[in-house]
């Protein structure tokens, strides 16, 4: 039975089209679809894949978003969320079951690892033990930061009494040069003075030798003249 032509172009229709589905089925399977977040604090949802990229939102536990690309590589998802914002977000933390807001956990409040002892649950699921890994890491890094915190007020106190016992030095070394040269000054004046009273010392010595020697002379004129008079 020989088929027309209209026969012929209609099953070579149904074949490209068949081939084209085979082709693209990869792209049919990766459509967008709906998730939730199912992060125990907040998912934060970047503008990359990586924690190196600005945060663009925080999304709650619970919160719907679709999910354009499942794995995009490195453990993120890209997604849009109902506000048109596209961004990317770690895909550990997305479930496509909705969670019960009222049965959800509650944020974990981060212990003090000094005081206080960490109790591990028997069983935990990998969204759980990633977040408590985060807050044992957060926890190490605040009581470290803590210990610097001490470490530098106790070097700032430090520096603050090396500075305020350097400019005590300063000022004595002030006070004492105001004194040394208020001596030297009284110093050249008691100088000044005793060489003015030696000075006048000689000359009333001086001044007294010519009046006695005068005095003398004198007499001894007197006496001559009275010797030649007889």
């Amino acid at each position: 039975m020989k088929l027309t032509n209209s026969k012929r172009l209609f099953f070579i229709s149904i074949s490209v089209v068949f081939s084209l589905m085979i082709v693209h089925s990869p792209f049919i399977l990766a459509a967008a679809h709906r998730a939730y977040v199912i992060d125990q604090a907040y998912l934060q949802v970047r503008s990359g894949p990586g924690n190196e990229y600005p945060i663009l939102k925080s999304l709650p536990n619970g919160s719907p978003v679709t999910v354009i690309t499942d794995d995009i590589g490195g453990g993120y998802s890209e997604l849009k969320l109902k506000s048109g914002i596209k961004g990317y977000a770690v895909n550990r933390y997305l479930s496509s079951q909705p969670v019960n807001q009222q049965t959800a956990p509650k944020p974990v409040e981060l212990p003090d690892s000094r005081h206080q002892k960490k109790s591990e649950p028997k069983s935990r699921n990998p969204a759980d033990k990633a977040l408590h890994e985060q807050i044992q890491t957060l926890t190490m890094e605040r009581d470290q930061l803590k210990d610097e915190l001490v470490e530098l007020k106790k070097h700032v106190s430090g520096s603050m009494d090396v500075e305020r016992q350097r400019n005590n030095l300063q000022e004595r070394l002030v006070n004492l040069e105001r004194s040394n040269r208020h001596l030297k000054l009284e110093n050249q004046a008691l100088q000044d003075k005793s060489s003015h009273d030696w000075f006048l010392l000689g000359a009333g010595v001086l001044f007294a030798g010519v009046l006695i020697g005068w005095l003398f002379a004198s007499l001894g004129n007197r006496k001559k003249s009275a010797w030649e008079s007889f």
